[in-house]
């Protein structure tokens, strides 16, 4: 480099006298000079303000102060850099003017870069560094950070004039003036007008630019970071649009991938599974890997992990700018530098690593990683959609399987009353057609048939559990029960009972057609033995078992009259509707069972609302109640309750009569209302009963369009419900 004592650079003055420099020193000025530099500060402070105050666009900002610059100064050439991208930490080109004729050095300029780190050991160009002015030849140049500059203008001479923020030091941008040749200079200047390459102009240039060169860079950066948000925000959404049009496993991970090779340029990419338990990887989607035998569903071998295994233990993300330097490193796609990989977590677990691979060293910069992370975020939820619609389809596959075997019909409706189920065996009996689509379709729409949209409407009404029996359009008898599930809606369940109504049907045809003919040889009994007492004198032994043989004939036809009346009920008989008072009836059956109460000191409590009048049989209604009032007392021990209430709900009146006597097991509860059917306890075994009442007041309950149903629990009472329709 040559010598850089003051006195080889006497005769290195830049223009008339007006000033001496050594190497970027600012030496001395003449008074006239000074007096000469202030009238031109003026003006050019005037002309850049005016010309640069108002222009927020970089690209508008650089080229307006090169023309500016090279107007004032007549250089040969301006070439001005510019912190475009502050990440980058250097500065780079941002215009030259004029531009070079010459293409290969138009592309050289267009290349040219300074690093700003550690300018200041770099000894020729270090005063730029504290923001003092430098006038080099380009031969002093070579072997700097602007070598370049030495080889696309050699033999030439430079002005160089950093741009500094005054608050933070920071170089925002470089000024390269070519000193024009006299000769070259226009001859139309006038002598104020020639503004030569004087180092207390320059500063001042220096001084008046930096501010408004980096207000500008700040507007475009923020310009840009807006941009890039609103960029990220629009592609998230695109995401989030076509994660949620999708519930597929490898379709997820197709989608993932993709977006993240185009946000980030990354030349590879991948995602594996992670197994907890083994410890493993699976290999799911890979690109730009150039290995052999590498396919989809493999397991990565634990010496094969490296960095994403590494990652998958940790559940932390990591960005290694340059993997040649870290040992768990293992290559899988050729010429990668650097290696992003990425946790994709389900419930705060990792399930799988998305890794990213860049030829460049440090190549992926912040706003990638932000990217991915958000893009992992993502992946997470629809990755658990994914899974949970995969578990839910197979259940549904599997219910659909098991619904389909069964023989009992089931039909599902949610609280829209839309079908959301129905088997094989519901299609059949309800006839419908196979073919046509019913899930989805409203319960009205589809079934016509008057019993089954009764019976379901009346479960909706009434918010509770209703049963009854239905004979289909396949000319089968159903029993059908109807329950509510808050969280799905309702769920029909019938059971063809046919086979079990035929067999019924003869089994009480059998009954009744026996007790009709037993009643012929009770009462020739019962003549014999009243003509035995009148013809005789028996002792007290032999009056005691005549007794018994009146007590037996007595039971034995209450019995045969309980089941004609059973088989005459059930048979169809014709009620005789009226007008019928509830209230009456109820505390009729009250009184008449009260003396029997007294003898076990049980209380009979009352707690009736003015009830309705209600087209009923009175006779039968009075008989349903006279038998659970008797019921009640029967199996309640002395000293205990029976309590009559009611109320009205749903249009229907509901009574119900409520003991705190031995109660019913729930085996027992599932047949008390059979024929016969008595509950066999010990504390049981004195009460007599022909095992018929219940069965009679159900059928007399259902012949007048109403339903019974009791509750009870062991050593707590019993309360049964009897609902007629008002």
């Amino acid at each position: 480099m040559p010598d850089q004592s003051p006195e080889s650079n006497k005769d290195r003055s830049t223009s008339k006298g007006t000033s001496e420099t050594i190497r970027g020193e600012y030496v001395g000025q003449s008074n006239t000079a000074l007096s000469s530099a202030d009238s031109a500060i003026f003006h050019l402070v005037a002309a850049l303000s005016s010309r640069l105050g108002n222009i927020k666009e970089i690209d508008t900002f650089v080229s307006t102060f090169a023309r500016c610059v090279y107007e004032t100064f007549h250089c040969k050439q301006v070439i001005l850099l510019t912190a475009l991208h502050p990440e980058n930490a250097a500065l780079e080109h941002a215009v030259t003017l004029p531009p070079p004729e010459d293409p290969e050095k138009a592309q050289a300029l267009e290349m040219l870069f300074v690093s700003n780190f550690n300018l200041e050991t770099d000894l020729p160009l270090s005063p730029l560094a504290n923001r003092a002015l430098l006038y080099v030849e380009s031969i002093e140049l070579q072997d700097t950070r602007l070598d370049e500059l030495a080889y696309i203008l050699p033999d030439t001479q430079f002005a160089l004039v950093p741009l500094k923020v005054t608050t933070s030091e920071e170089l925002i941008g470089l000024l390269i003036l070519e000193q024009a040749n006299e000769q070259n200079e226009p001859d139309n200047l006038s002598d104020k007008d020639k503004y030569q390459l004087d180092a207390h102009l320059l500063q001042m240039l220096s001084t008046v630019v930096s501010p408004l060169l980096n207000h500008t860079l700040q507007h475009n950066r923020t310009v840009d970071r807006f941009a890039s948000s609103m960029h990220e925000m629009n592609i998230l959404q695109q995401i989030d649009a076509e994660l949620n049009d999708t519930i597929a496993l490898d379709r997820v991970f197709q989608l993932i991938m993709d977006w993240a090779l185009r946000f980030t340029n990354a030349s590879a990419a991948s995602i594996a599974l992670y197994d907890h338990e083994a410890d493993t990887l699976t290999l799911m989607l890979h690109y730009g890997y150039q290995i052999e035998n590498l396919q989809a569903g493999q397991v990565i071998q634990e010496t094969a992990g490296g960095i994403t295994l590494r990652v998958a233990r940790t559940a932390q993300l990591e960005m290694v700018p340059d993997v040649l330097l870290d040992k768990d490193y293992m290559s899988f796609a050729p010429n990668t530098r650097t290696q992003l990989s990425v946790p994709i977590f389900r419930e705060e677990q990792v399930i799988a690593v998305l890794t990213l691979e860049s030829n460049k060293v440090n190549g992926f910069d912040e706003s990638h990683i932000n990217f991915v992370e958000k893009l992992s975020n993502r992946a997470g939820v629809a990755v658990d959609n994914a899974r949970l619609f995969t578990e839910t389809n197979r259940e549904r596959q599997k219910l659909s399987m098991i619904l389909g075997g069964i023989v009992d019909s089931v039909v599902v409706v949610d609280i829209d009353q839309r079908i959301v189920l129905i088997n094989q065996s519901a299609i059949r009996a309800l006839g419908l057609l196979i073919e046509r689509e019913l899930i989805g379709q409203k319960v009205s729409d589809i079934l016509s048939h008057s019993g089954f949209l009764r019976l379901y409407h009346t479960a909706l009404e009434r918010n509770e559990q209703v049963k009854q029996e239905l004979e289909l359009p396949n000319g089968r008898i159903y029993h059908a029960v109807v329950d509510e599930h808050p969280s799905i809606g309702h769920i029909i369940v019938m059971q063809d009972v046919t086979h079990y109504k035929e067999t019924e049907q003869l089994k009480n045809e059998l009954v009744a057609t026996v007790s009709h003919d037993l009643k012929q040889p009770l009462s020739v009994m019962r003549g014999y033995l009243d003509l035995l007492q009148m013809a005789n004198t028996f002792d007290e032994s032999s009056q005691r078992y005549v007794n018994q043989l009146f007590t037996a004939f007595h039971h034995m036809r209450h019995l045969i009259d309980d089941i004609l009346d059973l088989a005459r009920i059930e048979a169809g008989i014709e009620l005789e509707m009226a007008p019928v008072e509830l209230n009456t009836i109820l505390i009729q059956a009250v009184v008449s069972n009260r003396p029997t109460a007294e003898n076990k000191s049980i209380e009979l409590i009352t707690d009736l609302p003015h009830l309705p009048p209600i087209q009923a049989d009175e006779g039968r209604i009075r008989q349903i109640f006279n038998n659970l009032i008797s019921n009640a007392v029967k199996y309640t021990p002395p000293e205990g309750w029976v309590k009559v209430y009611a109320e009205i709900k749903a249009g229907q009146i509901r009574i119900f009569i409520q003991d705190n006597g031995l109660g019913i097991s729930p085996e027992d509860q599932a047949h008390i209302f059979e024929r016969f059917y008595r509950v066999r306890r010990p504390e049981t075994d004195s009460i007599e009963g022909t095992g018929l009442g219940l069965a009679i007041v159900r059928s007399l309950v259902e012949a007048h369009k109403g339903e019974i149903t009791v509750t009870s629990r062991l050593g707590e009472g019993s309360t049964f419900r009897v609902i007629l329709p008002m």
